[in-house]
């Protein structure tokens, strides 16, 4: 029975590279899919992160649309929100601390903050960073 179950998923990938898959497979899609983001919920109802203190996070004044200021001074823009969301995902919170790029920088190496918005990959800050 198992091996019947693989085959079909194997036959599903062979099909999408042919053409539009069966409709069996996107079935196996669709069900993959609702499986792993019940699983996602599942996680988050459980975790012990709704006692946890809200996440510092350090944001860049000047980088939009990423990150910026709104009209009232606090931390906004399209990674900011991200780090919102996905927080709010994990019933956490975040506080926010804005600054110039290199001040933001310095927070996060000595521990002020926990995690910045958006950081572009390079050797020097891989060595760094986690």
């Amino acid at each position: 029975m198992c091996s019947n179950r693989l085959w079909r998923l194997w036959d599903c990938r062979q099909a999408a590279e042919e053409g539009p898959p069966p409709r069996r497979c996107r079935k196996v899609s669709l069900l993959g899919a609702a499986a792993a983001f019940a699983g996602l919920l599942g996680l988050a109802a459980v975790s012990p992160a709704a006692e946890a203190p809200p996440m510092r996070v350090g944001s860049e004044i000047a980088y939009p649309p990423f990150c910026s200021l709104d009209a009232q001074g606090r931390a906004d823009g399209f990674s900011v929100e991200l780090i919102r969301e996905s927080l709010r995902a994990m019933n956490r919170e975040a506080t926010f601390r804005v600054g110039e790029w290199n001040e933001v920088r310095g927070w996060l190496e000595r521990g002020e903050v926990e995690a910045l918005p958006l950081v572009g990959r390079t050797p020097e800050r891989e060595a760094l960073y986690d």
